[in-house]
């Protein structure tokens, strides 16, 4: 199937302004709540992948956005109770773990 399919008719550049709002707004739901799994969905059906790889800023943007959900759940947890013992519960684990698995691909494609 075709993720970025167009759309052609009277209404296009309608729709498609309405389209990049709904995904305007759930990215900043999905981010403002920490919400990785949301975001990365709407990102990956919203944002084509050649403009991330086009630039290097764009690269370090998608790299801050992983640690950002990386840190979410913990930054919650600390701000909640500072004197909180390690280890990570299982969320803090598993957004730690796909951090680096991100750093890892990044490594790979220097």
């Amino acid at each position: 199937s075709i993720r970025f399919k167009p759309t052609f008719g009277y209404n296009s550049e309608v729709k498609a302004a309405e389209r990049a709002a709904t995904a305007k707004v759930s990215l900043l739901e999905s981010f403002d709540s920490g919400d990785g799994a949301a975001f990365w969905s709407t990102w990956t059906g919203s944002v084509p992948p050649h403009l991330i790889s086009s630039s290097r800023d764009n690269k370090a943007l998608k790299f801050m956005l992983h640690i950002h959900f990386a840190m979410y759940a913990l930054k919650l947890r600390v701000a909640e109770d500072p004197t909180s013992p390690f280890p990570c519960n299982p969320d803090e684990s598993d957004a730690l773990s796909e951090l680096k698995s991100v750093l890892h691909d990044a490594s790979e494609d220097e």
